[in-house]
């Protein structure tokens, strides 16, 4: 059977494409490397835990491209909710909820720098966000007059949020938009998705299309000729296909393709697009903790620590908890094996700090070395309005998508959106031109 669209890649961003071209009639075949789906964001069940390679819980929450993806598709959106309240901080051996509303606000900062968050926030929920997607954060912080408490903060959660080591060079334009993103639907309750149950209703909703999703399938390279995309070749067959959909981090992606085709900001080769890198341990642990605490960012160590089974109690056995804590670093350190070893007893040790006792009930330990947490860090000299487009230039039947690429957001939100646009493109190729006989 011939298909109309070919979509390289079974991560969140490669499914979501399908599933979507899939919904609308189109003929699509998903190929993935590994012998299983998720990509960066891979399920692994192991001694009764439910292990995922980042967070368990969505930015966003309903208002999040996920949640509207599965709405598209009919989807049931089974989900628990997690609360502001449960988030911390701890700097200088104080451990404070995060400011989500108006008093825990005075109480975070005091009176005065409570004032002054609550001024400059109203102020950049105004302020339009594409004239400072070549700031730093620090300048920008700098040129506003914000307070040193504040500023502090402000780079504590983007550090966090932006999976990044170094806060002070990422994008302010992006800050701005996560600013406005975080008002409209941050402070109301998070969705916490079982990742795998996604990704297989991804899947079920391109194969009951009459699509297919085939795995331990390797992509040589995508055949062009004529400046368009004719297919891709794998096992030395070339798949022939109308639109070919590389859902790969633009580093890898631009290993499929002749020089040129993929280029990173300022016209650079995309495989010199920044990624973040960091550290995680999975920490499955006897017993439970009468804490709040659903996330705690521990500043002063830059490790952030997620008690994941306290939202969503089926990632654990019954009587036990799942951890997870990450530190972010530049990615050459992960080539000094010292290095690694001291980033691991840190993240150890914010553990401990947080839950006496638990590193002495461990049941699960996992640790990864991850040299690309997120496709392109969203650093002022590569803010998401100067990554690859979605669709190549000079290549018009060739798109891309995940979360390297031109599309608002963090983490996998970026993903997502850059699969709805690729799906959409698509769509629009497909009515534009002669349809395909199946064969």
């Amino acid at each position: 059977m011939g298909y109309d669209v070919i979509v390289v890649g079974g991560g969140i961003a490669g499914l979501t494409t399908g599933a979507l071209l899939a919904a609308g009639g189109t003929r699509v075949l998903v190929l993935e490397v590994r012998p299983v789906l998720g990509g960066r964001g891979l399920v692994v069940r192991q001694g009764g835990f439910t292990l995922n390679y980042g967070y368990h819980f969505i930015l966003g929450a309903w208002g999040s491209p996920h949640a509207r993806v599965l709405k598209r598709l009919g989807l049931p959106v089974r989900a628990r909710a997690t609360w502001a309240s449960g988030f911390a901080r701890a700097r200088r051996g104080r451990l404070q909820r995060f400011p989500a509303e108006l008093l825990s606000t005075f109480r975070f900062f005091g009176f005065h720098d409570g004032l002054g968050y609550l001024g400059k926030g109203l102020g950049w929920l105004r302020k339009p966000a594409g004239p400072y997607m070549t700031t730093t954060l620090a300048d920008f912080l700098a040129e506003e007059r914000v307070s040193p408490r504040v500023a502090e903060w402000l780079l504590d959660i983007i550090r966090a949020i932006g999976f990044t080591a170094h806060p002070e060079r990422f994008s302010a334009g992006h800050f701005l938009e996560f600013a406005r993103f975080n008002v409209r639907h941050q402070l109301r309750p998070s969705l916490v998705l079982p990742w795998d149950a996604l990704f297989e209703a991804l899947r079920a909703a391109i194969v009951d299309r009459g699509g297919a999703v085939r795995l331990r399938a390797p992509v040589d390279r995508v055949e062009i000729s004529g400046g368009r995309a004719a297919g891709v070749w794998t096992t030395g067959r070339l798949l022939e296909a109308r639109v070919v959909i590389l859902a790969l981090p633009p580093q890898r992606a631009a290993c499929l393709l002749p020089p040129g085709v993929l280029e990173g900001p300022g016209g650079r080769p995309a495989t010199e697009l920044r990624p973040t890198a960091g550290i995680s341990l999975d920490l499955g642990v006897e017993g439970e903790w009468d804490l709040p605490w659903i996330a705690v960012d521990l500043a002063d160590e830059g490790v952030v620590l997620a008690r994941h089974s306290f939202v969503n109690p089926d990632l654990a056995p019954p009587g036990h908890t799942l951890f997870q804590a990450m530190r972010f670093v530049d990615a050459d350190e992960l080539a000094d094996g010292e290095r690694i070893e001291m980033h691991k007893q840190a993240l150890l040790r914010a553990v401990e700090t947080v839950y006496p006792g638990a590193t002495q009930r461990v049941v699960l330990k996992r640790w990864l070395v991850r040299r690309m947490l997120t496709a392109a860090e969203h650093a002022a000299d590569q803010p998401w309005l100067a990554l690859p487009p979605v669709q190549a230039p000079g290549v018009p039947n060739l798109l891309f998508c995940g979360d390297g690429y031109r599309a608002p957001g963090e983490l996998s939100n970026a993903a997502v959106h850059s699969a709805e646009e690729a799906a959409g493109i698509a769509a629009a190729l497909l009515r534009a031109g002669p349809q395909r006989k199946a064969g």
